[in-house]
C-alpha cells in the first residue's frame, strides 16, 4: 500500500504546529473530512483535492451559495439553531 503525505500549519488551533494527514490515496474517490470549528479542515481538504486531482467542496461555501448569506450574517441574523438546520439539508 502506497500512503501519500499532506502537511498544513493551523496556526488558530494549533499554533505554529505543522499537522500531517497520511492517506492511500488508491483506496477511494471520496476522502470527507470532519473536525471542530479552526481545525483545519478547509486548508487540508484544498491540499488533499490538488495531490489527488479531485473537486474540493466546501460546505460553508456551499451553504452561503444556497442562502446567499455569509456563514457570520447566518448566525447573527438568524441564530446557530438555524445554521444548524440549514447544515443538514
Amino acid at each position: 500500500m502506497k500512503l501519500n503525505k499532506v502537511e498544513w500549519r493551523n496556526f488558530a488551533s494549533y499554533g505554529n504546529r505543522v499537522q500531517t494527514l497520511e492517506f492511500d490515496g488508491d483506496k477511494s474517490n471520496l476522502y470527507l473530512l470532519v473536525g471542530e470549528n479552526g481545525a483545519g479542515k478547509s486548508s487540508i481538504g484544498k491540499q488533499l483535492s490538488k495531490a489527488l486531482s479531485k473537486d474540493f467542496i466546501d460546505t460553508d461555501q456551499e451553504i452561503e451559495k444556497r442562502v446567499g448569506k455569509k456563514i457570520t450574517d447566518i448566525f447573527v441574523e438568524d441564530g446557530e439553531p438555524r445554521f444548524r438546520e440549514i447544515e443538514k439539508d
